[in-house]
């Protein structure tokens, strides 16, 4: 019996160091494994925080390029709508009736600063131009008005619609553009 009390000590002791040796590698094991939890709560803490800020970034870059097309846009209709009422104006110049030709031209040739001056008219005012008793030098293509020179040929004035039209244009663009575009 002797050596069954050895061998059953042998036994107890073997058990409790099994014992002591699966707690503490539990332990060590529950360690690692908090470690790792933690380690890949930082991981996907932080890029989620990467992700998050790539999202803001690519949503700022989506958003300045979505308002520069936009602006882009809106320019581009801006600058059809000008051309388009530019293009209506002299549409509307050039089919003016010959009474309103005829008050143009007198009312130009009055408002030019070259008395008594040779007077260019466009092709389709020539008639009317010499109606009214005026010095006709000549004609231009255009959509009217007068260009009037100095006997002496020193001076000339330019009155045709494109130029009154270009000179009015150009002083009141901007505030044309403003009210169409409210």
């Amino acid at each position: 019996m002797g050596l069954d009390k050895v061998v059953e000590s042998i036994r107890g002791e073997g058990r409790t160091q099994a014992t002591s040796i699966v707690s503490a590698a539990k332990a060590e094991a529950d360690a690692i494994l908090a470690d790792a939890k933690r380690q890949a709560a930082e991981i996907t803490a932080r890029r989620q925080s990467e992700a998050s800020t790539a999202a803001d970034a690519h949503i700022k870059r989506e958003v300045a390029h979505a308002d520069l097309e936009a602006r882009r846009l809106r320019l581009t209709a801006e600058r059809e709508l000008m051309v388009n009422v530019r293009a209506e104006v002299e549409k509307r110049l050039a089919a003016l009736p010959a009474d309103k030709r005829e008050a143009h031209l007198r009312t130009l040739i009055a408002k030019a600063n070259v008395p008594n001056g040779k007077v260019w008219v466009a092709k389709q005012d020539e008639a009317s131009a010499r109606k009214l008793g005026l010095n006709v030098a000549g004609t231009f293509e255009g959509l009217g008005g007068v260009v009037v020179e100095s006997e002496d040929g020193a001076t000339r004035e330019n009155l045709r619609y494109e130029t009154l039209l270009d000179e009015i244009w150009n002083t009141s663009l901007h505030q044309v553009a403003t009210k169409l575009m409210k």
